[in-house]
């Protein structure tokens, strides 16, 4: 199961959309600008921040960032890199425009507005899909047209409602394993097991992975340590956890079965094309 998803169009994305203008644009002191509570995407110090910082030096900020007025502050919405880039560069004032919105709107709107980012790592898609999905849930659990949450995802993400499922899913994965996610030492089928155990037992999986060397908890080792979880009402400790990862994985046989693209239905995803193929098999069987 592939999770990463950053390269289909209206994944989470790095470039953030430009706000709407209607409401004009106001010149607002640096000092006074906060992050959004819970902002899923990193901000880093890399070469991309370069050459923003370089842009904004060269023709300053292009697009005005779009903010919310908040106890005499302003919470960004949009712009956490051009914010950052102004910091650095250590202007004084920068263009906003300023709108007031409610917390989930406000969700809504930071999470859609980085639709255009590329290479997200998967563990912040997860992140921003679980706080877009309970923006929604919020507001109520069906939209004006008729669709739940997850169909509402779906199409506007361009992706199968099963991997919106499993993206809110693995966004519920304690903090200390989201890095995990992102190396692949913790695949994304094996965070769907470990997602579903105590806060405690999912801490512990992250020490056993922190461990040392070259670790990988593979799905097998997950599944034991989601049923050993579930046996009990306490956490799993740390040396339950080591003993279930010790368990040697036996190879799988696997036959494959070439496929042409163009008979499955367009707009699948991977796994969504495997159980189309899988019923269509079956249904020839019978």
């Amino acid at each position: 199961m592939n999770l990463k998803l950053s390269n289909l169009p209206g994944a989470f994305g790095d470039a953030e959309t430009k706000p709407d203008m209607e409401s004009g644009v106001s010149e607002i002191d640096a000092n006074l600008l906060d992050e959004f509570a819970g902002h899923p995407y990193s901000v880093n110090d890399d070469e991309a921040m370069d050459d923003l910082v370089e842009s904004i030096q060269r023709i300053g900020i292009a697009t005005p960032l779009l903010v919310r007025p908040a106890d005499g502050r302003y919470q960004i919405i949009s712009g956490h890199r051009r914010a950052h880039a102004a910091r650095i560069i250590g202007l004084d004032r920068v263009p906003a425009v300023v709108r007031d919105m409610d917390d989930d709107t406000a969700v809504i709107t930071m999470v859609d507005s980085n639709k255009s980012r590329p290479n997200i790592p998967l563990s912040e898609q997860a992140k921003a899909m679980l706080m877009r999905h309970d923006a929604i849930m919020h507001q109520g659990s069906r939209s004006e047209t008729g669709e739940t949450s997850r169909q509402q995802l779906s199409r506007e993400n361009e992706m199968g409602e099963k991997t919106v499922a499993r993206l809110v899913q693995l966004g519920q994965l304690e903090e200390r394993l989201m890095p995990h996610l992102d190396d692949g030492s913790l695949p994304a089928r094996s965070g769907l097991q470990v997602v579903m155990t105590k806060p405690g037992t999912q801490r512990n999986v992250a020490g056993w992975l922190e461990g040392g060397g070259k670790r990988k908890l593979g799905e097998a080792q997950a599944k034991t340590i989601r049923s050993l979880d579930e046996q009990q009402a306490e956490e799993l400790d740390p040396g339950t956890i080591a003993a279930a990862c010790a368990v040697e994985r036996k190879p799988k046989t696997k036959e494959y079965v070439r496929v042409p693209r163009e008979w499955i239905p367009a707009g699948m995803d991977d796994d969504d094309a495997i159980e189309w193929i899988h019923r269509a098999i079956n249904e020839y069987s019978k």
